[in-house]
């Protein structure tokens, strides 16, 4: 073997060497690079297609918002149009926001098929769309699902978005007439402060003294006759039995403060045009028959024990409390500070207005005839049946037994209730406030119609029990704007 001894060969060798060792470094970095730059693009793309889901996202809230303003606006042009409310076209505040919100739902479901797929570069296949049609897991709770996509590549974003609870409110509350249904009397005044002359007597006391005309004070009221147009002041504690309600007529009785309870102990006939003012307990024994333009007032308790029937034109005005065994008639303006008590039945009650500021407990009570109840104490009745009627609860309201609510009436609920069978009618309303609405319970009856729960503002709009000085002005929830609740990216 010849050694090789040549420099050049060497030299050559030693070169190829180099050149060989510069090759592979130089194609791993290039190897390298291109990876690098690859991965690079891939993240680029990430993110890009990231950003296209969310600029999706943000595209279809837009999209959502701008169909929640139109629906407020044809909303509030509906509400604050006073033709479109009127009673005649039982166009109700109700109807209207519900039909509204049903439109909403409907308009935003269709974006799905009317807006889906938005391009953004056509050759790059860049676009973002709707997965799914938008899902209304609740009136108030909506989802969404955004799709982004370039290239092969896609992401996908949920996006939850949180509807007021009402989507117009009312500006300002109307300021009632009155806070009360009935406007009580001034009690302190209910006895003059006059001392009139002792009423006349007949000299043999065989003949009836005639009381017609005159103003005189007596405690006995015995062997009277023609009480007619006369005003008595009655110190005594009981009416004689042999006087009868047809012996009153177009008088007035005052009876005074006294530590002994008053008693009626008869008190038939009829009575026409009678006014009673009573300053202590006082007690009617037997039934108040057929009173027209009958008038009780009294500074204390009031017992009755039997009924009083076939009333009209009644007021009784009771600084105390009133306990009695039933009642029946129409035209009757009841007030009643502390409680009020009936054995049996308040049945068949028209045209009246009646308001207890205390407790009420009835056996069985009907309404009928634009009538109104409003108990501000607690209210207890084994049967309730409202007939174009009105029945305002203050107070927090239990009941096993069955509620009728029918032809064209109202109940309003302003604490919390438990309503075990609730029976209402298609022309009747049940209206509740929406903060008591997780508190409160309620099982239909017969019924398919539930409880309207309402913002404070609206409940005092619809169970204003004094009326309203001008109509409410609608205008949009301020809690409308920046929706959006939650974003997931899967």
């Amino acid at each position: 073997m010849k050694l090789i001894q040549n420099e050049k060969a060497y030299t050559l060798l030693l070169t190829m060497i180099i050149i060989f060792i510069i090759i592979i470094f130089f194609s791993s970095f290039a190897f390298s690079a291109m990876n690098q730059q690859k991965q690079v693009e891939n993240t680029d793309d990430t993110y890009e297609v990231t950003a296209i889901a969310e600029m999706g996202v943000e595209y279809y809230q837009a999209q959502i918002h701008n169909l929640v303003k139109e629906n407020i606006l044809a909303t509030l042009i509906e509400l604050n149009d006073n033709e479109l409310l009127d009673k005649s076209k039982k166009r109700s505040v109700d109807v209207i926001k519900t039909e509204n919100f049903k439109k909403l739902k409907i308009n935003i479901e269709n974006l799905y098929i009317d807006f889906n797929k938005i391009n953004l570069e056509v050759e790059n296949n860049k676009y973002f769309e709707l997965v799914v049609k938008p899902n209304f897991q609740t009136d108030l709770f909506l989802e969404i699902q955004v799709r982004g996509n370039i290239k092969n590549k896609h992401k996908v974003i949920t996006a939850s978005f949180n509807f007021a609870e009402e989507l117009v409110t009312i500006k300002n509350t109307p300021s009632p007439t009155t806070t009360e249904l009935v406007k009580k009397p001034k009690f302190e005044d209910t006895i003059p402060k006059i001392n009139p002359d002792f009423c006349p007597k007949d000299p043999d006391q065989n003949t009836a003294a005639n009381l017609a005309g005159i103003t005189c004070k007596s405690d006995t009221l015995k062997n009277i006759n023609n009480f007619n147009n006369s005003k008595v002041f009655f110190s005594g504690n009981s009416i004689p039995n042999n006087t009868e309600g047809k012996d009153f007529y177009n008088s007035t009785l005052y009876v005074l403060d006294s530590n002994s309870t008053f008693t009626f102990s008869q008190f038939n006939g009829s009575t026409k045009n009678l006014s009673l003012f009573i300053d202590r307990d006082s007690t009617f024994t037997q039934d108040i028959n057929d009173p027209s333009n009958f008038l009780i007032q009294s500074t204390k308790d009031i017992k009755i024990n039997g009924s009083i029937q076939n009333f009209n034109l009644m007021k009784i005005y009771i600084n105390g409390s009133l306990n009695m065994k039933s009642m029946n008639g129409s035209n009757l303006e009841l007030f009643i500070r502390d409680s009020f008590t009936v054995k049996d039945n308040i049945n068949g009650i028209s045209s009246s207005n009646m308001e207890v500021n205390g407790d009420a407990s009835f056996n069985y009570i009907t309404l009928s005839n634009n009538s109104k109840l409003h108990v501000k104490g607690t209210l207890s009745a084994n049967m309730f049946e409202l007939n174009n009627s009105k029945l305002y609860l203050d107070s927090n309201f239990s009941t096993d037994n069955e509620i009728r609510v029918q032809n064209g009436s109202t109940l309003c609920l302003r604490n919390t209730f438990n309503i075990k069978k609730l029976n209402t009618d298609y022309s009747s309303n049940v209206y509740a406030l929406l903060s008591n609405k997780q508190k409160s319970f309620f099982n239909l009856y017969n019924s398919q119609k539930s409880p309207i729960f309402l913002s404070e503002a609206e409940f005092n709009q619809h169970c204003n029990i004094g009326g309203i000085t001008s109509r409410p002005e609608y205008v949009e929830n301020l809690n409308n704007y920046n929706f959006i609740n939650q974003i997931i990216y899967n």
